[in-house]
C-alpha cells in the first residue's frame, strides 16, 4: 500500500476518533462507568480510567448524554463486580446445582409425556372442540395460580402504601432543585386491585440527582431509565421516562426527605423481550404471551403476524425485564405455546409457530 494511502486511512480514524470522543454520550459513557464501578462502595472507591466508549446501540444516540450515563453505569457495574479488591479475578466455583429428586422427576416425565399423547392426538384430530380443551388443560391450573398470587400481591401493596401514607402524614414535599446529586426515595401514584375494588396506592420508587435535576428512574424489577424531565403539578411532581425503544412514560410523585441515600439502590437495565409470528392467526385469535415471574406475571398480545424478522424500535408486542432466564407460555383459542426466553442482550426476539 502506498504511504500516501496509510497516512490518508490513519488521518480519517484519528478524526473519527476524536470526533466522537466528544460527543454527548461519550461524556456520559466517561461519567457513568466511574460511578457505575464506584457504586455503592463509598466514598473511598477510586475509579479507573474509563475505556473507550462503545459505538451508541439500536436503543441510544450519539446525541445523548443519558443514553451513554446509563450504558457507562452498566459496563461499570460490571467491571467492579469483575475485579476484585485488589485487582485479581475472583475464583469461580461453577454453578450449584440442587440435588435431584429422582421420584418427582419420573413423575414429572410421566405427566409430560401424557401431555404429549393429548397434544398429538388433538392435533391429529384436529378439531376446534379438542383444541379448545387442550388449550384450556394447560392454562387453566396457570392462570388459577397466578391470580392468588397477584391477589397476595396487591393486598401487600395496599398494606405498604397505607404505612407510607403515615410515616409522611406530617412532612412537606422537597424542592428537587434543593437537592444535591445522589440517589433519593420517591413514592410514585400507582392503582391497583384489591377486594373487588380499585384502590389508588403509592409505591417505593428512586431517582437520581444530578446538577438539580432527575436523571435516572429505577421503577418496576428495579430497571433503570432515563428521565426527560419532571416538574411540579400542583403540590406534587410529573415525571416522564424514556424507555429503551424512545417510548414515554409517565407517573405523579412525591419526595420527603432531602438527603440522599446512604446506600445506592439495585438496579438492572432493561432488556427487551419480543415475541412474535409469522403465521396467519386465523380463527384461533390473538395471542397471549406469560412471563413466568412472579408476583408480576407480565404479559403481552400479538394481535397480527408480521412478515420476517420484527424491529427492534418496534413499540409492539415487547416487554422490558432484567437480564436473565424466563420461562413463558403463550395460548390463543386454539394453540398453545410454552418454553423459555434468554434475555442477554437490549433487544431479544422469539418467534412463535402455528402449525
Amino acid at each position: 500500500m502506498k504511504p500516501f494511502k496509510l497516512i490518508l486511512i490513519f488521518s480519517i480514524l484519528f478524526i473519527t476518533k476524536n470526533l466522537f470522543s466528544k460527543t454527548k454520550f461519550n461524556e456520559g459513557y466517561k461519567k457513568g462507568y466511574a460511578e457505575g464501578f464506584c457504586y455503592d462502595k463509598g466514598i473511598s472507591c477510586i475509579a479507573p480510567i474509563p475505556p473507550i466508549a462503545p459505538i451508541p446501540g439500536i436503543y441510544e444516540s450519539f446525541d445523548s448524554y443519558k443514553d451513554g450515563y446509563l450504558r457507562g453505569l452498566e459496563h461499570g457495574k460490571a467491571e467492579s463486580v469483575k475485579t476484585s479488591a485488589n485487582g485479581r479475578q475472583p475464583i469461580d466455583f461453577g454453578e450449584y446445582y440442587q440435588p435431584v429428586d429422582i421420584d418427582f422427576v419420573n413423575k414429572a416425565l410421566s405427566a409430560k409425556e401424557n401431555s404429549l399423547r393429548s397434544a398429538n392426538s388433538y392435533r391429529v384430530v384436529d378439531t376446534k372442540a379438542n383444541s379448545r380443551a387442550f388449550v384450556a388443560r394447560n392454562i387453566n391450573p396457570k392462570i388459577k395460580k397466578e391470580i392468588k398470587i397477584l391477589n397476595k400481591r396487591n393486598k401487600n401493596w395496599v398494606k405498604s402504601s397505607k404505612k407510607i401514607k403515615r410515616d409522611n402524614r406530617k412532612k412537606s414535599m422537597v424542592s428537587l432543585k434543593q437537592l444535591s446529586d445522589g440517589w433519593y426515595k420517591i413514592y410514585i401514584e400507582a392503582t391497583t386491585f384489591y377486594k373487588k375494588e380499585n384502590r389508588n396506592i403509592l409505591k417505593e420508587r428512586f431517582i437520581q440527582i444530578q446538577n438539580g435535576k432527575p436523571v435516572i428512574y429505577i421503577g418496576n424489577n428495579n430497571l433503570a431509565y432515563v428521565l426527560e424531565e419532571a416538574y411540579s403539578v400542583s403540590g406534587r411532581y410529573y415525571l416522564t421516562m424514556i424507555l429503551p425503544d424512545r417510548t414515554k412514560e409517565g407517573a405523579f410523585f412525591s419526595i420527603y426527605d432531602n438527603k440522599p441515600l446512604k446506600k445506592a439502590p439495585q438496579l438492572n437495565m432493561p432488556k427487551a423481550a419480543i415475541f412474535y409470528t409469522n403465521s396467519n392467526l386465523n380463527s384461533g385469535g390473538d395471542i397471549t404471551v406469560v412471563i413466568n415471574r412472579e408476583p408480576d406475571f407480565p404479559e403481552l398480545t400479538i394481535t397480527q403476524r408480521i412478515n420476517g424478522s420484527p424491529s427492534c424500535k418496534s413499540q409492539n408486542n415487547r416487554l422490558f425485564l432484567p437480564q436473565g432466564v424466563y420461562n413463558y407460555y403463550a395460548y390463543n383459542k386454539f394453540s398453545y405455546w410454552e418454553g423459555q426466553i434468554t434475555l442477554s442482550e437490549p433487544c431479544n426476539t422469539l418467534k412463535l409457530n402455528i402449525n
